[in-house]
């Protein structure tokens, strides 16, 4: 099953983004366990760059790590106080 990528670039901030990735993380699990008959199976999530932030939020704030085997992440910003996560309703 080919799913497409979510782009970061087009969300007003990384929670939107997160939020966006979780309803169709959840869609795309639910159609992939139906049709390889694997109940158990959980994503991956392949990001890069801002992408990272925007998964990291979904794993820790969203529950995302609920349905996921692991997260791999390429020149995620780390370093900056201003993308650090957090789980507050204000960001």
């Amino acid at each position: 099953m080919k799913i497409p990528p979510i782009s970061v670039r087009l969300a007003p901030d990384n929670r939107v983004a997160a939020r966006k990735l979780a309803k169709s993380a959840h869609a795309w699990l639910t159609a992939w366990r139906q049709s390889s008959g694997n109940a158990n199976a959980k994503l991956i999530l392949i990001a890069h760059s801002m992408g990272g932030l925007v998964s990291r939020y979904f794993l820790e704030c969203l529950e995302g790590w609920k349905d996921t085997r692991a997260l791999v992440t390429s020149e995620r910003p780390i370093a900056d106080r201003s993308t650090r996560s957090t789980c507050s309703p204000t960001g």
